[in-house]
């Protein structure tokens, strides 16, 4: 009940911050073109119906590193380097996309202390973008900050989105929600207690780029619903998954974990 309850009043929200995983952001090595078109074509709907739009972006230390192993390791200060090359890349892929679809938008590069010491003033510039429909694209300042290397952007949006005190965080990735059992592929579709059963079906698995895993997702539901904020866990290659999202279809894995009505 609480699934339909929420679902149903997803067509109404406004305020939403989407976080795009980085198996979703790169493919073949390379900037996953066709996805970033189908996010920034689904975007557009969204604004047009008047909602505000807050991404981050992941994948720019593995798209720097897919130029080539310049820097021969993995340590800390490569990864930087690596993340100064990719966020670029990422940032011009994600310019022209949406540009193709009439929007613009705008790169903030933050870190985690950012929501705690700057949070005001990351809040005024973010919501002064979406005023003007500028979409704010961002991502952990890994190039500047190594301590970020360490962390996901799992928690970085669910930070922005209890800054922004959104009305709902999605968060997306290769995996189709959460799932009860991954091998017979079995989505929990909604979660509205995180307690001993659920977390017994985590596994913190980490795949391709990325950093986080289902328990990172987990923590930033956690972390988001202090602010009464819902998140899905959903598919990004499922055609229109955003679209579909808010209207109310069950698909994913819905976390509220603040009643429901």
């Amino acid at each position: 009940m609480v699934a339909f309850l929420v679902r149903g009043k997803l067509q109404y929200v406004k305020k939403i911050v989407i976080k795009v995983g980085s198996n979703l952001n790169i493919n073949k090595n390379r900037a996953n073109i066709k996805f970033i078109n189908s996010l920034a074509k689904q975007v557009s709907k969204l604004v047009c119906e008047n909602r505000e739009i807050v991404i981050v972006a992941s994948g720019a230390v593995g798209l720097g590193k897919s130029f080539g192993d310049i820097y021969g390791s993995d340590d800390a200060l490569s990864k930087q380097a690596y993340a100064s090359i990719g966020q670029c890349n990422l940032i011009s892929n994600y310019m022209l996309c949406f540009q193709n679809k009439g929007l613009q938008v705008a790169q903030l590069l933050i870190t985690h202390k950012d929501l705690t010491y700057r949070k005001t003033s990351l809040k005024r510039i973010i919501e002064k973008l979406s005023e003007r429909k500028i979409i704010p694209i961002i991502n952990q300042n890994d190039s500047i900050a190594a301590e970020e290397l360490s962390r996901d952007n799992d928690s970085l949006s669910a930070g922005i989105a209890g800054i922004l005190r959104a009305d709902v965080l999605i968060l997306l990735s290769e995996i189709e929600g959460f799932y009860r059992d991954i091998k017979a592929k079995e989505i929990i579709p909604a979660i509205k207690k995180i307690d001993s059963e659920i977390m017994g079906y985590v596994k913190e698995e980490m795949s391709g780029f990325g950093r986080g895993g289902m328990l990172s997702k987990i923590r930033a539901a956690s972390h988001a619903s202090l602010t009464e904020t819902s998140t899905i866990i959903a598919c990004g290659n499922i055609e229109n998954i955003l679209l579909k999202i808010f209207a109310g279809e069950d698909i994913g894995t819905l976390i509220h974990l603040n009643g429901g009505d």
